[in-house]
């Protein structure tokens, strides 16, 4: 984790207006830095109950996304290096390092829907779910994808039960249809790198997580 010092610099100089904003979001910004680009992105305040459960329980949005990446980080899941998160006025930040994405409109190639299966595996096979499994947060990189927006992540000691891991699947597969209509022979390179790693070598087993995903395709 860096110094406050340099949070709250990145921080004021997106506030500034000193920093690219990323995209049409609001609030998400990429800051030059000579160590490397960083983004920090800032997050609505919120009121009532869930104030004060994330007071209370330290479930704070910006939070839970950085203890998130540094146990990915940990467990070999490519995420961007985590910096730190800070509170400025009624806003909290978490900034990170900026990583590099392939262009969109990029053909993907069986490998890299493999590795985009070993990848959603291996987060599984760990415990953890996204909350928000969709293309946009999972960014392709030349060699691997990196995985974003981690402030809904949750994790429990096991691997999630199927019905649960293949609601994200189908999450998903339902953004990449949107972005471009996706072959079903993409699936098929998808689910071996994706049962390698929750070890469902069966058939079975298999055909069991693809109808339980396409039941939550509709």
């Amino acid at each position: 984790m860096v110094e406050g010092d340099a949070l709250h610099g990145w921080i004021a100089r997106c506030e500034a207006g000193e920093a690219k904003a990323l995209g049409e979001r609001t609030g998400l910004w990429r800051v030059p830095d000579p160590d490397g680009d960083v983004v920090v992105k800032r997050f609505a305040p919120r009121g009532g109950l869930a104030a004060l459960g994330e007071r209370l329980f330290g479930s704070r949005p910006a939070a839970r996304a950085d203890r998130a990446a540094r146990e990915l980080s940990e467990l070999g899941i490519p995420v961007p290096e985590p910096l730190g998160w800070a509170t400025v006025g009624s806003h909290d930040y978490l900034v990170t390092r900026f990583v590099d994405g392939v262009p969109p409109g990029v053909k993907l190639p069986p490998r890299m829907a493999q590795a985009a299966g070993t990848f959603v595996g291996k987060l599984h096979a760990a415990g953890f779910l996204h909350g928000d499994l969709q293309l946009e947060n999972a960014l392709r990189t030349v060699d691997d994808w990196v995985l974003l927006d981690l402030d809904r992540a949750k994790r429990s000691r096991r691997q999630p039960p199927r019905a649960d891991r293949a609601r994200e699947l189908a999450t998903l597969f339902r953004s990449a249809t949107a972005h471009d209509p996706v072959r079903f022979a993409v699936w098929g390179h998808f689910l071996r790198g994706y049962c390698r790693e929750t070890h469902e070598w069966e058939p079975a087993q298999r055909k069991a997580l693809t109808r339980a995903a396409l039941r939550r395709l509709g």
